[in-house]
């Protein structure tokens, strides 16, 4: 148990070093941390260009009571990487994905 909560902890200083300046809620006891998305970001199209990075997150919508609600935003889960250098890849490819938004689609003439 106590292995676990140095870990879990340790976890979260890695989402917070990544996450700093970013509008996220975490805890140092849980497992996973949100991150809010900023215009014109959908969580699902986050959660899509996430997926085709390797990295596999949720939209908030299932944890909404009500899902026509939800906030744009993704529920990551930080003790489901491997080891805590896989953990810094992924949310360091997270950060990048955030900040460069989405990509607009092109214009056919």
């Amino acid at each position: 148990l106590q292995w676990q909560r140095r870990e879990t902890e340790a976890r979260y200083e890695i989402a917070r070093k990544y996450f700093d300046g970013m509008d996220w809620h975490g805890h140092m006891a849980a497992f996973h941390a949100l991150l809010y998305l900023p215009d014109p970001w959908q969580a699902d199209d986050f959660v899509a260009r996430a997926r085709q990075a390797g990295i596999i997150i949720s939209p908030l919508t299932p944890f909404a009571v009500d899902p026509y609600e939800a906030a744009q935003a993704v529920r990551i889960t930080l003790s489901q990487a491997p080891d805590r250098a896989t953990l810094e890849r992924a949310l360091a490819a997270l950060r990048e994905l955030w900040e460069r938004g989405p990509s607009r689609p092109r214009a056919i003439i």
